[in-house]
């Protein structure tokens, strides 16, 4: 038996539902592809409420072919309605939080805008959940939804009703601040907001930690609409990630200037990758006692043609966030090790390579095969080997830290605190990580010889090392009066321009000809 039409189209309503279902898909996989997070977690997502609407269509439209057409006709009307409402619905709200999507915020603003006027004071907050792709890629997807689904709720119990809360997609969450009447107020939800996201995430019985970084923008200050005032907020929490420590910050003309300096960087390090930019200069590091060379620090330089030398403290920093740290983490060890093992083909006697990694390699599941691979690669000791972590790396994801150093250590491979005193670790944290170098940092070192203060700091640190078994190296010493006051103080390893400056591997080969 044939089956009946749908009124005023005389096809099949199967059809019909089918027709409606493939719009919403082209639709919302549009709105993916420009949102910029296609993955295949969120085509599936569509797949999957395209299907379910595939079937309420088809039920409704069903149902409404049994009714009377005539007598029913207002029932008719309705459940059409109905069927609109639901689409609707099911296109502005996330499916996973329930919380409104990016576009029910913006007819919910245009439409407060419309009713209330532009010179109303609202507030912008456009957060950034640190970590959520390390979770997903270590415990898996569920955890990550089920962390989100946990900051969702924790959002809606702290402001209600009275804010808008929106999830943006991935990690990222929009709040605006409604009848806002100072910065004050902002600032005490703004921290409200990261203290209540603090506190313990709760996943298969384990405590886990999670930090925000917050960018803001005010209204009318900084924008009239949604789309200005969207974008500022989002380039003051980019800028932030970058920048600041107090992890949010507001948005202004320095915020969006440094921010597109900032992408014009990034591209041109994307650029210095592929193009073989970056070079590798050494700095000899003596080891005190014997009067010999202990290692050579590897140290990363790049000549841009236009920018000429840069400096990593003006570029390591901006990507320290995003995955080109890796690329430039992989292409440092490659190249270290190349050298290392030119250097001992050649017989000089320079017995470790020291290479700095980036707290977001040293998180990395690969870290250690990488390490392992390119020393049988090269022909390497693995005890020839220090890799070097800054103090202020390891104060997120210990654990994975923590897991790849055991792994390291038992490779053979050194381990180096940079920049001690710089950060906060606990006695208890160093002795867990089972490193073998403190190296103090040259903020100390700089006025051992001249200020008391900075004198007992280093020997409270040497002090502290040698009573937990490690090795100390002092950074940046740079006159004959603070090598021989560290000397005297029992430091082991001197490193700093008044050693030896950083020099290029082919120098380092004429003075190894020399003192070899």
């Amino acid at each position: 038996m044939k089956e009946e039409g749908f009124p005023h189209t005389n096809k099949p309503i199967y059809k019909e539902a089918i027709k409606i279902s493939v719009f919403y898909f082209i639709f919302e996989f549009i709105l993916l592809l420009t949102s910029e997070i296609l993955d295949l977690k969120g085509s599936m997502i569509i797949v999957i409420t395209s299907l379910m609407l595939f079937f309420f269509v088809y039920h409704s439209m069903n149902k409404l072919m049994k009714m009377d057409k005539t007598d029913d006709k207002n029932d008719i009307i309705q459940e059409n309605k109905e069927l609109e409402k639901t689409i609707e619905i099911i296109g502005l709200y996330d499916t996973l939080t329930r919380l409104p999507n990016r576009r029910y915020l913006e007819k919910r603003f245009e439409n407060i805008i419309n009713n209330q006027g532009k010179y109303w004071n609202y507030a912008f907050l456009y957060i950034d959940i640190d970590g959520l792709k390390h979770i997903n890629d270590t415990l898996g997807h569920n955890a990550g939804d089920s962390l989100l689904l946990h900051i969702a709720e924790n959002l809606k119990k702290l402001l209600g009703n009275k804010h808008l809360i929106c999830r943006m997609g991935d990690d990222e969450f929009v709040i605006i601040l409604c009848n806002i009447k100072s910065k004050n107020e902002v600032e005490e939800i703004v921290r409200n907001i990261q203290e209540k996201i603090k506190e313990p995430w709760i996943y298969e019985n384990k405590n886990f930690y999670i930090s925000t970084t917050i960018g803001i923008a005010l209204m009318p200050k900084d924008g009239f609409d949604y789309i200005s005032l969207l974008k500022n907020a989002n380039i003051s929490m980019e800028y932030c990630k970058v920048n600041n420590k107090t992890n949010y910050c507001y948005f202004n003309e320095d915020v969006q200037r440094e921010f597109v300096d900032n992408i014009s960087l990034l591209n041109d390090v994307k650029g210095a990758i592929t193009k073989h930019e970056f070079t590798l200069n050494y700095q000899l590091i003596e080891d005190t006692k014997k009067g010999k060379f202990h290692s050579a620090e590897s140290l990363i330089r790049w000549n841009h043609p236009e920018r000429g030398n840069v400096p990593p403290m003006n570029f390591i920093p901006v990507v320290e966030n995003t995955s080109l740290i890796l690329d430039i983490t992989d292409y440092v060890i490659d190249e270290a090790l190349r050298q290392k093992s030119v250097w001992n083909n050649m017989g000089l006697k320079i017995p470790k390579i020291s290479i700095n990694i980036s707290a977001k390699s040293f998180r990395s599941a690969d870290l250690v095969s990488i390490i392992n691979n390119k020393l049988k690669e090269y022909d390497i000791d693995s005890n020839e080997l220090i890799l070097e972590l800054t103090e202020t790396g390891f104060v997120e994801d210990l654990d994975d830290i923590k897991r790849n150093i055991i792994e390291l250590k038992r490779l053979g491979v050194e381990i180096a605190i940079d920049d001690f005193g710089t950060g906060y670790s606990s006695l208890a944290r160093l002795k867990d990580l089972q490193i073998d170098y403190l190296k103090l940092d040259r903020t100390f070192i700089m006025s051992i010889d001249t200020d008391d203060s900075s004198r007992k700091v280093v020997i409270s640190v040497i002090q502290l090392a040698k009573a937990l078994g490690l090795k100390i190296i002092a950074e940046g010493i740079e006159t004959k009066e603070q090598y021989d006051l560290l000397l005297e103080l029992g430091c082991e390893n001197a490193q700093g321009f008044y050693i030896h400056r950083p020099a290029s591997a082919m120098e380092i080969e004429k003075l190894g000809k020399v003192v070899s």
